[in-house]
């Protein structure tokens, strides 16, 4: 067994240990110690990471009661003293993000009577899956806002380790399955919850918790939420991007909604004005693109490129391309493919049919129906490789 020291101290992060195993498997190192600071994978959060004897420790397992440190080159042999140092800002970062699960999954309960159900402590954000399958925004914010309240308390959290008797006495938020004694975390007086995950100090070092958003998981509701350092970094980025676009469009960050719902209803009349002229140009157009149809195993067909065009018009662009020259037409317009099949019975093949084999030999995605055909995926400047594929195809029928 593997004492560990993180269970009485979660801030510690230097320390020495005597290793009692040392096992090379699959090109990977692991080193078992007498004792040690690095947490495992495990309780729905990831491993520690840092160093054994200066060796990079890339991840932490557990098996059997004993923790194994993996490495990429050996630490020791068994007897050795080594020194550890377990990394400051991903232990500080997991302190937080799980200290903060667990306010928030207290808070659900005391505003809703919402159990949490699952936990997922990411590298990126923490996630709880709660017991309803929805939940409305005024409820998220409410609890998003007491849990920060609690933050601004600074809560004492405490380790308790108790009996099974003991802990029966205890208002757990659930129940634990285990027997013997129970790593306990107690937060003030919002929460005791069993755990032998890695917590702050106090509430206050979790600094802020912020819902990010909400999806559905197995009919339930998933929550997903930043807390910490992670939810300051998120906050600079925004910070950045609002400050840069209120500067560009000379006004208040507060402002920035209404203007950018000004320009998008603008950026929609423009559009719809683009297009009505593009279909007054349609005819001239067309006449321009046949006068560059090929013909190929007595198929006439035409490949161009156009740039700027509505994307509906494209589409009747494609097509009236094709029953104009009495063939098939492609046309690539940024980074879709069209594709036009005139409604004859000189031409045996249809557009779906054309872009299923566009899509297993170039690897591009779409579909259509026996005229017309869209593909996503397409590469500038590969136009003439697209005809080569249709000049296949058709030399094929």
């Amino acid at each position: 067994m593997t004492e560990r020291l993180y269970y009485k101290d979660p801030g510690l992060l230097s320390f020495e240990g005597a290793i009692i195993e040392a096992i090379e498997s699959s090109g990977k190192h692991l080193t078992i110690l007498d004792k040690t600071a690095f947490y495992p994978t495990s309780g729905g959060q990831p491993h520690d990471k840092g160093l054994l004897n200066s060796v990079a420790i890339i991840d932490v397992t557990e098996s059997d009661g004993k923790i194994q440190h993996i490495s990429d080159s050996a630490v020791g042999s068994k007897g050795d003293i080594v020194k550890g140092e377990v990394d400051l800002v991903r232990r500080r970062y997991f302190r937080q993000l799980h200290t903060a699960q667990h306010i928030l999954s207290s808070v659900f309960i005391e505003l809703y009577d919402f159990e949490t159900v699952s936990v997922h402590l990411g590298e990126d954000y923490g996630a709880i899956e709660i017991n309803q399958p929805s939940l409305e925004e005024d409820q998220l914010l409410k609890a998003e806002q007491l849990s920060n309240e609690y933050i601004l308390q600074s809560l004492p959290i405490e380790i308790i380790f108790a009996g099974e008797q003991e802990a029966q006495k205890l208002p757990l938020r659930k129940k634990p399955s285990r027997q013997g004694t129970i790593r306990i975390i107690k937060i003030g007086e919002i929460d005791y919850s069993a755990c032998g995950g890695t917590h702050c100090y106090n509430s206050s070092e979790v600094g802020l918790i912020k819902i990010i958003n909400i999806e559905k998981q197995r009919g339930k509701a998933l929550i997903n939420f930043l807390a910490g350092t992670k939810a300051k970094e998120d906050y600079d980025k925004r910070f950045e991007v609002t400050d840069t676009l209120s500067k560009q469009l000379t006004c208040a960050v507060d402002e920035l909604k209404l203007r950018f719902d000004k320009i998008l209803e603008e950026n929609k009349l423009y559009r719809q004005q683009l297009g009505q002229l593009q279909n007054e140009l349609l005819p001239m157009k067309i006449n321009e693109a046949a006068a560059k149809s090929e013909s190929s195993n007595g198929k006439n067909f035409v490949c161009i490129e156009v740039d700027s065009m509505d994307s509906k018009v494209a589409g009747n662009f494609t097509t009236s391309l094709a029953d104009k020259i009495s063939g098939i037409a492609l046309i690539q317009l940024e980074e879709r493919i069209i594709i036009g099949v005139c409604d004859t019975d000189t031409i045996n093949i249809e557009a779906k049919e054309i872009a299923r084999r566009f899509s297993s030999e170039l690897n591009l995605k779409g579909g259509g129906g026996k005229t017309m055909a869209q593909l996503g995926g397409a590469l500038k400047g590969q136009l003439n490789k697209y005809r080569e594929v249709l000049v296949n195809i058709l030399n094929e029928l």
